[in-house]
């Protein structure tokens, strides 16, 4: 991965990105809709622990540079097992080269070989880097809207 080493982790790559990569991660794909980020790291642990989620953490000379994390769960309208991909980040001074297409790989292989998931559901922030990735690489399933039921938007 040209200097890059991409690992399966546990819970330690959820306390790693909460501690270096949150605030960058919120900045950029936070939804303002949402308000202020508030990661559950506990409930993240809590689903490592039952064995649906995987936690994949990009490192660069042993820091912490990326994660990605991968759910499986059962499509109840298909009954069939969905790999969803519930975060990915790469820190923007380690996105030169392929390493977010390496990334995505990596989350394809562990979808279909550890989950034995037939589908990866990915979804990005409109007009990102990544949206724009996606649309090159992946197929297009619908476009994604939130409503804020807290007055905003809300009819």
């Amino acid at each position: 991965f040209n200097g890059q080493l991409i690992q399966i982790q546990n819970s330690e790559t959820s306390t790693q990105f909460h501690e270096a990569l949150s605030s960058a991660y919120a900045k950029e794909s936070g939804l303002p809709v949402f308000g202020e980020k508030n990661v559950d790291i506990e409930s993240y642990e809590q689903i490592n622990d039952e064995g649906t989620m995987e936690c994949l953490g990009v490192y660069a000379d042993s820091a912490l540079v990326g994660f990605a994390f991968l759910m499986a769960l059962e499509h109840f309208h298909y009954s069939s097992l969905v790999a969803s991909v519930d975060a990915i980040f790469i820190a923007r001074e380690h996105r030169k080269g392929a390493l977010g297409l390496k990334l995505i790989a990596e989350l394809k292989a562990l979808a279909r070989d550890h989950f034995g998931c037939d589908i990866l559901s990915m979804t990005a922030p409109h007009g990102s880097r990544l949206a724009k990735l996606l649309s090159r690489i992946a197929t297009p399933a619908n476009d994604e809207f939130t409503f804020d039921l807290r007055g905003k938007n809300a009819f």
